[in-house]
């Protein structure tokens, strides 16, 4: 694919104008109202950590967007499956996300959340990036996720060495192969996006070095090991030890 020469840019005006043109864009509103639903169940249930501890809620997010990130995929026509619908469905989430990690002072999901959306709000503005249905591409390393949220109810160490082996094939090989063959070809490497990749990959790379780390000292009996992978424990917490 022959690289992009066009300036690519962002602005709130563009990407209200964007929304607006899209026939699929007011999919945002049930979208973003469901994940504000499941917060306020969460919080009502459970507290402030609820919905971030909440497993069978992003457990849901990664398996809905994986089923829809494929059948954008397999269709690849947005007469039939438009790539705004991933999208759409997957910001919402974060935008839930975001706001749950600023109530919770949690800096590093906040950093996690913060790259997903501009990632998503990129790829909704941009031409090149929906031909090549690259959020449905991108989306696709959710498949962690479900590994990630089944070990977390069953902590087992065969749970986690499928979880560790999901997680290197998805963000460790295929997000930094994606990221170089697909977006440096479309829009180059000295970009805002590609930028906003490359942080994202530090974090994929830190929590992968954790992982690791923890599988070689896994204690076999469930139960034994702390859960301190994806640590979601406050800032509020923290000040109350």
């Amino acid at each position: 694919m022959e690289k992009s020469d066009a300036p690519f840019h962002i602005s709130p005006s563009f990407l209200l104008e964007e929304f607006g043109a899209d026939p699929h864009g007011l999919l945002l509103i049930p979208f973003l109202a469901g994940w504000v639903l499941v917060y306020i169940h969460c919080y009502r249930t459970g507290g402030i950590e609820a919905f971030a501890r909440s497993s069978s809620v992003h457990q849901a997010h990664a398996i809905i967007v994986c089923a829809l990130s494929a059948i954008s995929l397999y269709r690849d026509d947005d007469e039939k499956f438009s790539e705004s619908i991933p999208i759409l469905f997957s910001t919402s989430y974060f935008v839930m996300d975001f706001v749950d990690c600023l109530i919770r002072i949690d800096g590093m999901f906040l950093v996690h959340a913060m790259t997903a959306l501009a990632l998503g709000c990129c790829a909704y503005v941009s031409g090149p990036f929906r031909v090549v249905r690259l959020m449905s591409r991108g989306y696709m390393v959710e498949m962690s996720n479900i590994q990630l949220h089944r070990w977390k109810r069953t902590k087992t160490r065969k749970d986690f060495a499928i979880l560790v082996a999901v997680f290197t094939a998805t963000r460790i090989i295929y997000l930094p192969a994606f990221i170089l063959r697909e977006v440096a070809d479309i829009i180059g490497m000295r970009t805002v996006v590609f930028g906003i990749l490359l942080l994202l990959q530090c974090l994929q790379i830190g929590w992968w070095v954790k992982m690791v780390d923890m599988l070689l000292c896994y204690k076999t009996k469930v139960g034994k090991m702390e859960d301190t992978l994806y640590s979601t424990e406050s800032a509020q917490e923290k000040k109350k030890l």
